[in-house]
C-alpha cells in the first residue's frame, strides 16, 4: 500500500513513525550546526560591503580598501544584493542570531529533502536514510556568506521544473524562473544554476522525444526551451550586464584562486579527505540504480545528477549542488531495493512514545541554538572545534579570533596601515572602518582583484623574507602576526628594533612600528 506521507495525514492522531523518520535529518542537522561557530572570514567582508552599499546607497566598483594598488582600480562586487541583506540582518540579530539563522536555513533544507526524496521514494525510510548519506556534505559547505542566501533557491527552481513536467501546475509557472534568475544574479556566483536547471528539462524534452516518443510532449519542449532562453538573458539583468560573465571567467581561470584556494581543488578520491571517496561512492552507487531501472528512468534526474556532479569534480565547491540534487533524484529508483511496507498500525501506546520522541528532537535543535550566553557558554564547553571562550564573542568564533588585537589598533590609530595574514583582511575592514572607506589593509577577500606579485609578496613576507622592504615600501604602522602561518615574520619581527610588540596571546602578535 502507497503510504500517505501529506503533511495532514502525518499530524494525525496516532503518530506514526513516518513523521519522525521525516523530521530526523534536519533535527541533527541543527543540532550539529549549533555546534559550529563562524568558520567562513568572508563574512566579515560581505559585511564590510553591506555597509557601504546601506550608507552610500551605492554598489562598490572601485578597490576601496587595499593600499597595495590605487584607490581608484575597478573591482566589481557581484554579490552587492546578498552582501546588503546579510549586513542588514547583522545590525538587528548580532553573530549569534545570524548563526542561528544559518542553522535554521540548513535544518529547513535538509527538511524539504527528506520529505521530497521520501514522497518521490513512498517511503519516509529512504527519505530520510538518503538525505542523511548527505548530511557530511553540509557540515562541510554551508557557511554564513552570502551563497548562503542563494543556494536554497535551487528548490525553487527544481520545485518548479518537476511540478511542471509531471503536469501539476501550469505552463506559465516556467515564468518564474527567469524571476528566480535575476534574483541569484545579483546575490552570488553561482547564478548559473537556474539556468542548469531549466537546460536540463529542455535536455530532458529532447531525449524523450528521440527514445520514448510516446511521452514526448510538445509543449514542454517549447516551455523549457523557452524558460531556459528567458534565464540566460536574466542573468545579464545585474549592476555590470554582460561582464558578469567576464568576472565568472576570472574567478574560475585565476590562477591563483584555483591553485592556492582549497574549495577550488577539483574532487578526487582523496581529497576533500573523507568527503571525496563519499561523493564518489555516492556517484558510482547513483549510476547503477540508474542502469537498473533504466527502462522507467526519467531522463531529467541523470542529467541533473550526472550535471551536478561534474561540477562538483572540477571544483570541490560544487559538491554543494550535488548533495541538494542526490536525494531527490535517486530516491524513486531505490524503492524497488526494499519491499513495501505495509500500514503501520500505531497504538496509543506507540502514538504517545512518538511523540515524546518527535517533541525530544525539536526542542534539543531549538534549545541548543547559540541564542544567548547560556547556549554559547555550553557550545564554548563542549565544542570539539576550539573557539573563543570570552567576550561577546564567545562560542562564536574560532579560538584564535583576533578581537583584541584589533581593538588595540582602533584605539591607537584605526586609519594606519597594516600587514595581516589573509583572513584578517575583511575583519579589519569591518572592524576599523564606518563610513568613509580608507585603504588600510595588504589583501582582502577579492582574490581576483590583486595581481600574483602582490599574493607572492605577502607569502613572502609570511614567511619571513624580504620583511623590511615590505613593510617600508608601503609605509606599514602595524603588523598582525598570525603565529601559525607568519612564523618566519614573527621570529623577523621580535628580533628587529624597529618594531616593538604591542600584544600577543597564543595565536597572534600585534607589532607597531617605533
Amino acid at each position: 500500500m502507497k503510504p500517505d506521507l501529506s503533511l495532514k495525514n502525518l499530524l494525525k492522531t496516532p503518530l506514526s513513525l513516518d513523521l519522525i523518520w521525516l523530521i530526523f535529518p534536519a533535527s541533527i542537522v541543527a543540532m550539529g550546526m549549533a555546534f559550529m561557530p563562524l568558520r567562513s572570514w568572508d563574512y566579515w567582508w560581505h559585511l564590510a560591503c553591506g555597509r557601504l552599499i546601506n550608507q552610500t546607497h551605492r554598489i562598490p566598483d572601485v578597490a576601496h580598501f587595499l593600499y597595495t594598488m590605487p584607490a581608484d582600480t575597478p573591482s566589481f562586487v557581484q554579490p552587492w544584493a546578498a552582501q546588503w541583506i546579510l549586513f542588514i540582518l547583522h545590525e538587528n540579530l548580532s553573530l549569534s542570531g545570524m548563526l542561528v539563522f544559518r542553522n535554521a536555513i540548513a535544518a529547513c533544507a535538509f527538511l524539504c529533502l527528506t520529505v521530497w526524496s521520501a514522497k518521490r521514494a513512498r517511503s519516509s525510510l529512504i527519505g530520510s536514510l538518503l538525505t542523511i548519506s548527505v548530511i557530511p556534505f553540509g557540515f562541510f559547505i554551508i557557511a554564513l556568506r552570502s551563497h548562503l542566501l542563494a543556494w536554497p533557491l535551487i528548490f525553487v527552481a527544481l520545485a518548479i521544473a518537476y511540478r511542471v513536467k509531471q503536469e501539476k501546475t501550469s505552463l506559465w509557472t516556467l515564468c518564474f524562473l527567469p524571476v528566480l534568475t535575476l534574483v541569484w544574479a545579483n546575490l552570488h556566483g553561482s547564478f548559473l544554476i537556474p539556468v542548469l536547471v531549466s537546460l536540463s528539462f529542455f535536455a530532458d524534452t529532447i531525449l524523450t522525444f528521440f527514445f520514448r516518443k510516446d511521452r514526448f510532449k510538445k509543449k514542454n519542449f517549447w516551455g523549457f526551451g523557452i524558460a531556459t532562453l528567458f534565464s540566460f538573458i536574466a542573468t545579464c539583468l545585474n549592476p555590470r550586464g554582460l561582464d558578469i560573465y567576464a568576472y565568472l571567467s576570472d574567478l574560475s581561470t585565476n590562477s591563483v584562486i584555483t591553485n592556492t584556494v582549497s574549495e577550488w581543488f577539483p574532487t578526487t578520491l582523496f581529497y576533500p579527505v573523507f568527503y571525496g571517496p563519499l561523493f564518489w561512492v555516492l556517484l558510482i552507487a547513483s549510476l547503477i540504480l540508474f542502469w537498473q531501472g533504466r527502462t522507467r528512468l526519467e531522463f531529467v534526474d541523470a542529467i541533473l545528477l550526472i550535471g551536478f556532479a561534474a561540477l562538483a569534480i572540477q571544483a570541490c565547491r560544487g559538491l554543494m549542488w550535488f548533495f541538494l540534487v542526490f536525494p531527490i533524484t535517486v530516491s524513486p529508483y531505490l524503492r524497488e531495493l526494499f519491499r513495501e511496507r505495509r500500514e503501520e498500525v500505531v497504538t496509543p501506546f506507540m502514538s504517545n512514545v512518538n511523540l515524546c520522541i518527535i517533541l525530544g528532537l525539536v526542542l534539543c535543535a531549538l534549545l541548543i541554538q547559540p541564542f544567548g550566553e547560556f547556549q554559547r557558554g555550553i557550545i564554548a564547553d563542549v565544542q570539539v572545534m576550539p573557539v573563543r571562550k570570552k567576550n561577546e564573542l564567545r562560542g562564536a568564533v574560532e579560538e584564535g579570533f583576533p578581537f583584541e588585537m584589533v581593538s588595540e589598533i582602533k584605539n591607537i590609530d584605526p586609519d594606519a596601515r597594516i600587514f595581516h595574514d589573509h583572513r584578517y583582511g575583511g575583519y579589519l575592514i569591518f572592524a576599523l572602518q564606518d563610513v568613509s572607506p580608507k585603504q588600510t589593509v595588504f589583501v582582502d577577500s577579492r582574490i581576483e582583484l590583486p595581481s600574483k606579485q602582490i599574493w607572492a609578496r605577502l607569502d613572502e613576507t609570511s614567511f619571513g623574507l624580504r620583511v623590511d622592504e615590505t613593510l617600508d615600501r608601503y609605509d606599514v604602522r602595524f603588523v598582525l602576526v598570525r603565529k601559525e602561518s607568519q612564523a618566519g615574520l614573527f621570529k623577523q619581527l621580535n628580533s628587529n628594533s624597529g618594531w616593538k610588540k604591542t600584544k600577543e596571546d597564543a595565536f597572534n602578535a600585534l607589532f607597531e612600528r617605533r
